[in-house]
């Protein structure tokens, strides 16, 4: 359905008034659900640690996570990724990706927020190893919402307090990077088995020096990197 400017759908003359799909709730078996919800991943990097190479959504909930410059792992949960099914979707599932952004912890530097944003390449890969369908920095894909960082002040005294919020650009859903909202407009399809990944690489940027992230005792004091990645799209669930 065509969208108006604002983003909301044109409603037909004839329909005004009158109930349109749209989800429900199937309990027979052929039938296909359909539910909006992106697929989300996370990865993190220590304070005074170097960034280095990664991948988001190529581990499931109940795996074990180590961040770059931990010494021990952890768990992932729901809060990191709602991926049950490490690097692909579990059948009989498929998913449409209609878009992608990453925000950043809201308690990230701004030194940090920055090196991440503008010095990593961020590559969404879908099946082929050689099939990249977003690749850019952070930078320019958006953080959709929260909390940014237009300004700061403060005081170099041994009661400093440091009150602060970082975001990936201006606090808005439209700011995210869009394939397209359906198949034959820029969407892809994840089809069941098919390996997904988000490559975090920040070694592709020779104009800048390696980047270290601040450390806790710098001002403001370092929190690392903790970084959320999303692909917006539909959830497409057969009933068995």
């Amino acid at each position: 359905m065509q969208n108006s400017r604002y983003r909301l759908p044109f409603i037909e003359p004839e329909k005004l008034g009158r109930p349109r799909w749209t989800h429900f709730n199937p309990i027979v078996a052929g039938q296909v659900e359909e539910i909006y919800e992106p697929l989300r991943s996370y990865t993190a990097t220590l304070p005074k640690t170097a960034l280095a190479l990664q991948n988001a959504f190529t581990k499931a909930q109940g795996d074990q996570y180590q961040p770059v410059g931990a010494t021990s792992s952890f768990i992932l949960t729901p809060y990191h990724t709602n991926l049950v099914q490490a690097g692909q979707l579990p059948n009989p599932d498929k998913f449409q990706v209609e878009g992608m952004f990453v925000q950043i912890h809201p308690d990230t530097t701004p030194n940090d927020a920055k090196a991440f944003l503008s010095q990593e390449l961020v590559t969404l890969v879908i099946g082929s190893t050689r099939k990249y369908y977003v690749e850019m920095p952070p930078l320019f894909l958006g953080g959709a919402n929260s909390l940014f960082i237009s300004g700061m002040g403060f005081q170099k005294t041994a009661a400093d307090e440091w009150l602060l919020a970082t975001a990936n650009g201006w606090p808005t859903t439209r700011n995210l990077h869009v394939l397209g909202e359906t198949l034959d407009k820029g969407a892809v399809l994840i089809e069941q088995t098919q390996n997904i990944k988000a490559v975090e690489d920040p070694t592709q940027d020779t104009g800048d020096a390696a980047y270290t992230t601040d450390d806790t005792t710098t001002l403001p004091p370092g929190t690392g990197i903790r970084a959320f990645y999303f692909l917006p799209g539909h959830w497409l669930r057969g009933v068995q």
